[in-house]
């Protein structure tokens, strides 16, 4: 229908123009009156609340402190008297018998001599003397020869809660030659703070240095010896005095506060429930809602009658719409909105087009369905495999337990049956040779699950230098022939040229090693495996190939997929994580080479090839030099004198012991101090420590014995049980001479220090 521009009137006002007038007339008016009127309301109330409640626990701390400087000074009354240095104590316990009663609380007096024995204690006379159960505040009193408080104790004899002021019984020269203390109920305390002026539903505590609560105006016997709300703690040791919201222990909201005692070093904190202080700020709110309320009410009648005209114009496109729904003939409406004019013209429009979108919606449909169902059954695959990879994981958990468990059990056996002294002495070298392979096998399943936990990471590192790959895979032979040899098994390398490649020695060693002790564990007494180096183009392949079990081809493809067992349940015949040849897979990935598995099928035996770049292939047979120190250097350490450094004792026994055995003269320390303070006295050319110990580290220790010009040539060595990927490097560049990982070889270890100790000056 032709749009006839006649009928439109001369006026037309915008619907944005229309809204924008209904926002400035309810909206501005209200959120520029609300803001300031919230603001200034909160503001006022709490800085009103903290002033209030700082100043309560001012007083009540200082309430707290006047009873304190009363009990010192009685105790300096009673110091002062000839009673406390008469040989027979009778008097002095009589007249301290006769002062408790008239003070406040007080439960017991005690005098202690410098050497923490208590000479006398009204609680416990005719006794012998005995040691300072909590001797803080008499070590306080002696250092600084000024009266002290203790933190909060419990009494074992009452099993009341204690606190101790003490006093020092000076000698002429004003040293202290005695300690003079009281014991004081925590109760006092309580009785103290329920005087304070608070407010009866605020709750005061008093807080030691220890951030354990001593006395509480509320639920004394319930939290008293425990700490405060953990916040409240962590703010309060920040400053002397302040305020914080926090909520009671009860776990009702509060407006606290808090100030510290420069006498005693407790805290005072008071707290106010924030409920009832909130409550007239809410009346404050409901009365703003009102007031909102009222100018919307007012914007409501402005905007009513402004849009009168948009009523009108929504009627008529309703209308029209409902029309075009139909397929019915749009009937054109005019109305002075021009966006509703537009919409008219629009509605027109649109009833053309109509059918054409059906037509295409219906189309579009169709193809939305189909990518329905393809995403539907792309899910559910995705769902199978997670499904399949969470079995994977918990079978690996139960299988790391297990393997775990398995060589546990055998050393914590033959461990028992060696300590019992029962065991035949001819079976006490099998014992050892149990234990020993049984803790190297554990040491190895703990290194396979550090070395997969690092490949996840993407921490694994390398070293790389040149290797000639037949001595390695010679070396990785060597090391897994008594395996063979007790399964029955035949080992043999075949010969081949000698290729050169860049790898990193003792990790190659370790893909050769897992790939020769699989084909191992798979072959059955009497079975052959055979290794080889050969060259292929330009890559150097290895191959390792047994006449065992072999691979099933359903698993074939699976066979270095971590958490994968071709069989995993508790009938399994062979033991394992299933993560040793992923690692073959990472480790030959990250040297830029590459690995793979043949296989004819189950009972026909399988073939491992690991493919590297090839650098070269030497002419003539070398021998490359070993890694680690000469076997030519003697493991002895005669008169070497060694400073063990090591905060376990067990560890610290086990080096020691070892040391002594090579001939030398060993010292221990159990922290990093006992050691600087050892090594500043003697003679010592090597110092062996500990990285992780309390209060200062191995770290620590090197700076402070590089900085003393007696010890600055000593030859320092690292030990860590972290054995974390960047644990050598970081020791090495701290300074250190060397560094070794637990566990550790004994003979290795000699080997290195001997090294170390004649190069030291």
């Amino acid at each position: 229908m032709p749009h006839d521009k006649s009928r439109v009137p001369r006026v037309r006002i915008r619907l944005r123009t229309i809204l924008a007038l209904l926002v400035l007339a309810t909206t501005v008016p209200l959120g520029l009156f609300a803001a300031r009127l919230i603001w200034t309301s909160w503001t006022q109330q709490q800085a009103l609340i903290d002033r209030q409640n700082l100043e309560q626990a001012r007083a009540a701390s200082m309430a707290v402190d006047q009873e304190v400087d009363r009990t010192v000074t009685a105790l300096h009354v009673l110091a002062a008297l000839d009673v406390v240095d008469d040989p027979d104590r009778t008097r002095f316990v009589a007249l301290a018998a006769r002062m408790i009663p008239l003070q406040r609380g007080w439960q017991a007096v005690t005098l202690v001599d410098p050497s923490l024995h208590v000479l006398v204690d009204t609680d416990t006379v005719g006794e012998q003397p005995s040691a300072v159960l909590n001797a803080d505040w008499v070590r306080a009193v002696l250092q600084t020869g000024e009266s002290a408080v203790s933190t909060l104790r419990n009494d074992a004899r009452t099993g009341r809660w204690v606190v101790w002021v003490g006093v020092p019984v000076k000698r002429q020269d004003g040293s202290a030659k005695y300690v003079l203390g009281v014991r004081i109920l925590a109760q006092t305390f309580t009785e103290v703070l329920s005087r304070s002026r608070v407010p009866a539903d605020s709750v005061v505590a008093l807080i030691d240095s220890d951030r354990v609560i001593i006395a509480r105006s509320r639920n004394q016997d319930k939290y008293i010896g425990q700490p405060p709300a953990p916040d409240f703690a962590e703010h309060s040791r920040l400053a002397p005095e302040g305020t914080w919201r926090t909520r009671l222990l009860e776990g009702i909201p509060a407006y606290s506060a808090w100030v510290r005692s420069p006498v005693t070093g407790w805290t005072v904190g008071v707290g106010l429930p924030s409920t009832p202080v909130d409550a007239p700020i809410r009346r404050s709110f409901l009365t703003l809602i009102a007031l909102g309320l009222a100018i919307l009410g007012a914007g409501i009648v402005v905007a009513t009658y402004l849009s009168r005209g948009v009523v009108r114009a929504h009627t008529s496109a309703a209308e029209a719409a409902r029309s075009l729904a139909r397929g019915e003939p749009v009937e054109p409406f005019r109305s002075r909105i021009a966006e509703a004019d537009d919409l008219s013209a629009a509605l027109a429009e649109a009833a053309a087009i109509l059918r054409t979108r059906m037509r295409e919606r219906d189309e579009a449909q169709r193809e939305v369905d189909r990518n329905r169902a393809m995403l539907l059954e792309q899910e559910q695959a995705r769902r199978r495999d997670a499904e399949a990879l969470s079995r994977a994981k918990d079978e690996f958990v139960a299988t790391v337990s297990h393997e775990l468990r398995t060589p546990l059990n055998a050393i914590y056996g033959w461990v028992a049956l060696l300590k019992s002294g029962q065991l035949d002495p001819s079976r006490r070298g099998h014992a050892l040779e149990v234990i020993e392979r049984n803790t190297r096998a554990q040491a190895q399943l703990i290194d396979d699950l550090l070395d997969m936990s690092r490949m996840i990471r993407g921490t694994l590192r390398l070293e790389m230098a040149r290797v000639i790959l037949s001595e390695v895979l010679a070396a990785a032979v060597d090391s897994v022939k008594p395996t063979a040899a007790a399964r029955g098994i035949s080992l043999s390398i075949q010969e081949g040229p000698e290729a050169v490649a860049t790898a990193d020695q003792s990790r190659l060693q370790q893909v050769l090693w897992n790939l020769l002790a699989n084909a191992i564990k798979f072959t059955p007494a009497g079975g052959h495996v055979t290794a080889g180096v050969s060259v292929e183009d330009r890559d150097a392949v290895i191959r390792v190939s047994d006449d065992g079990e072999g691979i099933a081809p359903e698993f074939l493809p699976h066979v270095f997929d971590r958490f994968r067992q071709e069989t995993s349940d508790i009938t399994r015949t062979h033991s394992g994580l299933g993560i040793g040849l992923a690692l073959v897979r990472h480790l030959a990935e990250l040297h830029g080479g590459s690995v793979s598995a043949h296989s004819d099928g189950k009972g026909r035996g399988s073939t491992f090839a690991l493919r590297l770049p090839l650098l070269r292939v030497l002419e003539s047979k070398t021998t490359s030099p070993a890694n680690g120190y000469s076997s030519a250097v003697p493991s002895t350490l005669i008169g070497v004198h060694v400073l063990v450094v090591d905060d376990n004792a067990d560890a610290r026994d086990l080096i020691a012991t070892a040391l002594v055995q090579a001939g030398a003269r060993v010292t221990t320390a159990q922290s990093a101090a006992e050691a600087a303070a050892i090594a500043a006295e003697g003679d010592v050319q090597v110092v062996l420590t500990d990285i992780a110990m309390p209060n200062n580290s191995g770290y620590d220790l090197l700076r402070t014995l590089r900085a003393n010009p007696l010890t600055r040539t000593a030859a320092i060595v690292s030990i860590s049980g972290r054995e974390h990927v960047d644990d050598r490097d970081r020791s090495m560049a701290a300074g250190f001479d060397g560094h070794v990982g637990k566990p550790f070889d004994p003979v290795q270890l000699v080997s290195l220090l001997a090294s170390l100790a004649r190069k030291s000056p």
